[in-house]
């Protein structure tokens, strides 16, 4: 049993958070405590956060594509892919649509990858990025960071930092 500090309740060990920096090795705040505080502070501070997540995405993208590559494998894992496949092509029929289509024109030679980026010009095997949907065949051949950073910012992005992401 611990005491809370924050609701002033004593409540059992299960409900605090791990903290190794703490004698006990909990935290003193519960965990409804923890996300209550954490749900204010995002809310106070939104721009603040979600450029932390975007910019510890972009330095970590290799590290999280990996680990997500290792959950799909799991059985729980393909079952939640399928889940979200399922949801993402509900959502976005027209980007199914121009994905499936730029599939097939490489498949039977009507497209041919490049073997360099068009932004950085690093020698890969570069993906298709679709700039505007209704023309499925019209894409930039971008390699996988490349391609991470500019979809990163299509929405959050200015133009000034699309264009530098560009130059």
């Amino acid at each position: 049993m611990k005491y809370c500090y924050k609701c002033k309740q004593i409540k059992p060990l299960v409900a605090f958070h791990k903290d190794m920096t703490k004698k006990d090795g909990v935290s003193s705040k519960c965990k409804i405590c923890k996300a209550t505080y954490r749900k204010v502070y995002y809310q106070k501070n939104k721009d603040k956060e979600l450029q932390g997540m975007k910019q510890y995405h972009l330095d970590n993208s290799e590290k999280i594509r990996k680990k997500a590559q290792e959950y799909y494998a799991t059985e729980q894992g393909l079952k939640q892919h399928r889940l979200d496949v399922k949801e993402y092509r509900k959502k976005y029929p027209e980007r199914c649509k121009a994905h499936s289509q730029f599939t097939y024109a490489l498949k039977v030679n009507k497209l041919k990858r490049p073997t360099t980026c068009e932004l950085c010009g690093i020698k890969c095997k570069p993906e298709g990025h679709h700039p505007d949907y209704s023309k499925p065949l019209d894409v930039q051949w971008l390699c996988h960071k490349c391609h991470t950073k500019l979809q990163h910012c299509q929405s959050p992005c200015s133009i000034e930092e699309q264009n530098e992401i560009q130059n």
